[in-house]
């Protein structure tokens, strides 16, 4: 995913214009998945583990110890997977 150019645009320039910073920062978005979260503002979730998992960053964190029965989902579909 590409987000900017730090060396050519400056790091503070990359992290208040570009699109995918700005997204990632709005936690509030009715698209983004713990966006009722009351946990939102201070974890959001992992959005390298849920872009991994779903190919979204706005996706659930499947490792979120909040959504545990999500996971254990996601293990066995891994484990089915693999036999």
């Amino acid at each position: 995913i590409k987000v900017g150019n730090v060396l050519r645009d400056g790091f503070i320039n990359v992290w208040r214009n570009s699109e995918v910073m700005k997204m990632l920062r709005d936690r509030d978005a009715s698209d983004y998945a713990c966006n009722s979260c009351s946990f939102r503002y201070i974890c959001g979730g992992c959005r390298a583990r849920a872009y991994a998992y779903f190919g979204d960053l706005k996706a659930p964190d499947p490792g979120c110890i909040l959504k545990k029965e999500d996971w254990e989902k996601l293990k066995l579909k891994e484990a089915l997977i693999e036999r």
